[in-house]
C-alpha cells in the first residue's frame, strides 16, 4: 500500500512566488513526493492581491502524488481594523479554516493517512484539535520553522505578545520537527513542552540547492543588468522586508559612510509590507540614489547578485541564521551579522565573517568600514566562510531523505 500524507499549513510552497523567497514548504512537499508518497496539501485561498506581502496569494505546485485542497478563509470582522483583525485571523481564523478542512477530508477517507504532518503555528493548532478518530493509527508530525521568541522564549510576557507561536510549542504531537534558524527553537520547545526530548525532536538547518550558487557568473554584467554601474562597491541584503528584518541598519550603514565613499551602494532584495517604510527612511537620510530596491529575484537571480557584489549584511532583531546567510556563505560572500540566537555557531568574529553585538552601532561602523577599505580581508573571509558551508551545510535531497526515514521508523 502506498504511504500517504496529509499536510496542512497557511503557508505558500514559496514564500513570494513561484522560485522566489523562502522555499522551505516547497522542499518539504517535493521532499515527501520524492520518497514515494501519496500527498495531499491542505491550504487555504490566497489571491488577496497584495503583492508585496509573503504568503499572500495561490502557488500551486505539479508534484508526483501531489493533491492540492485549497478551501475559502474564514476572516475576522472588518470593522476591527486591519492590525487587530490580522491579529484575530492568525490566532484563530486561519486555523479554524484549515480545521474544518481536515474534518472534512478525513471524514471521507477510509483509512487514515500514514503521516499528519502540521506545517507551522495555524495547522499545529489546527491537528492538535482534531478528534480522536481523525488522528487516530497516523504519525503526528508538528513542523516549526523556528520561532519569532528567541532568547526571551522563557518571558512569559513576551510570549504572551507571540501569543500565536507561543501556544503551539505546548501542541503535542508523536514527532516534533524544528528548524535550527538560530532562533534557540529547541530550547524553547522543550522548554514549555514537557512531552518534548531528543528521542523525538529532530533539529536541523534547512537544505540548499547548491548547484544554483555555485555557478560562474559575471560581475559587470550581472550588475549593469540592474542599471547600475560595476565599479562601485556593493552591499546587500536579501529578505523579507518586515520590520524585525532591520534593513533600517544597513540603510543607516550607506548614510554613516556614503559622503567618505562615493563609490558605495546598498542593494535591497526582496519585498514585503515593511518596503514603503523603509524608502521613506532611505529618504529621509538622503540616500535614495545610494539605496536600490530590486524587489523579490527568483532564486538564480539571487544567486548571480550573491556572488558577484562585495558584502552581505544580515543585521536581524531575532536571528540571522536565515536561509540568505547560509547561501551567501554557499557563494564564498563576505558576511556581517550580529551576534543574537546562537549566530555564533556558525560565525567565529573574524574567521569566517564579521559578528558584532546586536546594539554596538560604534563597533558596527567600525568593522564595515575597515571592510570597505581592505580587500585582502574581505577576500580571507570568503574563503573561510565558503569553506564552512562545504563542510556543514546539506543539500536539499540530503535534508529530506534524512527527515522522512526519521519520521518513519
Amino acid at each position: 500500500m502506498k504511504k500517504t500524507i496529509v499536510l496542512a499549513s497557511s503557508l505558500e510552497p514559496w514564500s513570494i512566488q513561484l522560485k522566489s523567497g523562502a522555499p522551505s514548504l516547497y522542499e518539504t512537499l517535493k521532499g515527501y513526493s520524492d520518497a514515494g508518497f501519496l500527498t495531499t496539501y491542505i491550504t487555504y485561498e490566497k489571491s488577496i492581491g497584495i503583492t508585496n506581502l509573503s504568503h499572500s496569494h495561490n502557488i500551486d505546485l505539479q508534484l508526483p502524488g501531489l493533491t492540492t485542497i485549497r478551501v475559502p478563509k474564514k476572516q475576522a470582522p472588518s470593522f476591527l481594523g486591519s492590525r487587530i483583525s490580522g491579529k484575530v485571523n492568525r490566532v484563530y481564523y486561519e486555523s479554524w479554516t484549515l480545521l474544518d478542512a481536515l474534518r472534512d477530508y478525513l471524514d471521507k477517507q477510509e483509512t487514515p493517512p500514514t503521516i499528519l504532518y502540521a506545517y507551522e503555528a495555524q495547522a499545529i493548532h489546527a491537528i492538535s484539535r482534531l478528534e480522536k478518530k481523525h488522528k487516530n493509527g497516523s504519525i503526528i508530525v508538528n513542523r516549526y520553522q523556528g520561532t519569532i521568541l528567541g532568547g526571551r522564549y522563557k518571558q512569559i510576557i513576551h510570549c504572551l505578545r507571540k501569543y500565536e507561536m507561543f501556544r503551539v510549542l505546548k501542541d503535542k504531537a508523536d514527532k516534533y520537527i524544528m528548524t535550527n534558524d538560530g532562533t534557540l527553537g529547541d530550547k524553547a520547545l522543550k522548554y514549555w513542552n514537557k512531552s518534548v526530548g531528543n528521542n523525538n525532536l529532530l533539529f536541523l538547518r534547512n537544505g540548499f540547492n547548491f548547484e544554483n550558487f555555485l555557478g560562474e557568473h559575471n560581475r559587470k554584467t550581472v550588475i549593469e543588468s540592474l542599471g547600475l554601474a560595476p565599479n562601485n562597491f556593493y552591499a546587500f541584503t536579501v529578505s523579507r522586508l518586515t520590520l524585525w528584518k532591520r534593513v533600517d541598519r544597513a540603510i543607516d550603514l550607506i548614510e554613516h559612510f556614503h559622503r567618505a565613499h562615493p563609490e558605495l551602494h546598498l542593494i535591497v532584495v526582496g519585498d514585503g509590507e515593511h518596503k514603503s517604510k523603509l524608502q521613506e527612511f532611505a529618504e529621509e537620510m538622503k540616500v535614495t540614489d545610494r539605496v536600490h530596491f530590486i524587489g523579490a529575484q527568483s532564486r538564480k537571480k539571487v544567486a548571480e547578485l550573491m556572488a558577484s557584489l562585495d558584502l552581505f549584511l544580515s543585521l536581524y532583531d531575532v536571528s540571522n541564521l536565515g536561509n540568505p546567510l547560509f547561501e551567501a556563505m554557499i557563494c564564498g560572500q563576505c558576511v556581517v551579522t550580529l551576534d543574537n540566537g546562537s549566530t555564533k555557531e556558525v560565525i567565529t568574529n573574524n574567521q569566517n565573517g564579521i559578528i558584532v553585538e546586536p546594539d554596538d552601532k560604534e563597533n558596527l561602523n567600525k568593522e564595515f568600514g575597515e571592510l570597505l577599505k581592505n580587500e585582502n580581508k574581505r577576500n580571507r573571509l570568503k574563503i573561510s566562510a565558503r569553506n564552512w558551508a562545504n563542510e556543514n551545510l546539506q543539500s536539499w535531497p540530503d535534508r529530506m531523505k534524512e527527515e522522512v526515514e526519521w519520521v518513519l521508523k
